[in-house]
């Protein structure tokens, strides 16, 4: 009674108000409880959670957690970040023109003198929406009891980085065929015109592979793609350690130039340097071979390389596939394809 006087006096309330109150809150906690029970009863494996393990999918324990994730550093989509076109892809082929050759010269005439008439050749790339997909899983008890959203801090995250590592394999080996051409398959192909014969690669900078290649790579270029603003370098990591340590002379400077510019790529004559992982290590390269895994230096207008993405990536759940096993299937699709557009515009290193 004398908690009824306090309810009541305090909330200007009625005592049959205060006992429907009383009573419905019982009711609602009663069925609540009911409802528990039968899940817990159909689904014992959902009564508590493991911790014990860090596996693929494992669950979290929840009984002191604070919200904030701690991720990884992921890698990015080296084509991308060098500077490839990114264009769209508005069917499940799209065809893009392009120009194979340019028309010579033009004709010095005298008055009332006919020209002889010049045609460029033109041609097309037809770029087929490729499909990608990676799929993951998070345990129920993880996706429910975590303090943190699991799809944009750890699955979003994750499935962009591979797809990320995808498109740098087929971006950079890829046939063109029956997935996108990679940026070193089709300059493989053209070395007749592209590429810079210098001798057994053994990748030691003191030795054989030198600036003074590099210098040959970039003047095998035409002028006009030399000098773009788009233009730059492309090489596995390891080999950019090498010619990092180069200096001038001994005990001078470094030839290397670093970016003053957080985030801004470094420098080699004056061009930007982009990493690319899936490019052959620099002592791997040893013997002759036309397989576009040999090469391990590109130079060139990266703008001329086109990505063509359909669709951006998607995220779909499956609530119920893999119930049996109390998990939460996200499958993870993106669809794309990439072309070289122009080939006199990329040079390389080869091995003869």
């Amino acid at each position: 009674e004398a908690a009824y006087e306090k309810i009541m006096a305090k909330y200007g309330l009625r005592r049959w108000q205060v006992k429907d109150a009383r009573a419905s809150i019982s009711s609602m906690s009663k069925a609540f409880e009911a409802s528990r029970q039968k899940i817990l009863e159909k689904r014992p494996d959902l009564k508590a959670l493991s911790g014990s393990a860090s596996t693929s999918g494992s669950t979290i324990t929840p009984d002191i957690f604070v919200a904030e994730f701690v991720n990884k550093l992921y890698l990015s989509s080296h084509l991308r970040a060098a500077g490839a076109r990114i264009i769209p892809l508005n069917s499940d082929i799209t065809r893009y023109p392009r120009m194979t050759t340019a028309s010579g010269a033009a004709s010095l005439i005298a008055e009332l003198g006919t020209s002889t008439t010049t045609n460029a050749t033109l041609g097309e790339v037809a770029f087929t929406a490729r499909t990608f997909r990676a799929m993951q899983q998070a345990s129920i008890e993880l996706v429910a009891d975590a303090e943190f959203d699991v799809l944009s801090e750890i699955i979003l995250p994750d499935m962009a980085q591979m797809f990320a590592a995808a498109e740098n394999s087929f971006f950079t080996v890829g046939n063109g065929s029956t997935q996108p051409e990679g940026i070193s398959t089709a300059v493989r192909v053209g070395t007749a015109t592209t590429g810079v014969n210098i001798g057994s690669l053994s990748f030691t900078v003191a030795s054989n592979y030198s600036f003074d290649h590099l210098l040959s790579i970039m003047h095998k270029l035409p002028p006009q793609y030399r000098n773009s603003p788009s233009v730059g370098w492309m090489m596995n990591d390891d080999l950019i350690k090498n010619y990092r340590s180069v200096k001038a002379v001994s005990g001078g400077t470094y030839l290397w130039e670093p970016s003053l510019q957080a985030g801004a790529p470094d420098r080699l004559f004056g061009k930007p340097v982009y990493y690319n992982q899936t490019m052959p290590v620099a002592s791997a390269v040893t013997t002759v071979t036309t397989s576009p895994t040999a090469v391990p230096v590109i130079y060139g207008d990266f703008s001329f390389y086109w990505i063509g993405d359909r669709m951006g990536l998607d995220i779909v759940t499956a609530n119920e596939l893999y119930l049996e096993t109390a998990q939460v299937g996200y499958f993870g699709f993106k669809r794309t394809d990439a072309h070289v557009m122009q080939l006199e515009a990329f040079a390389c290193a080869l091995a003869t």
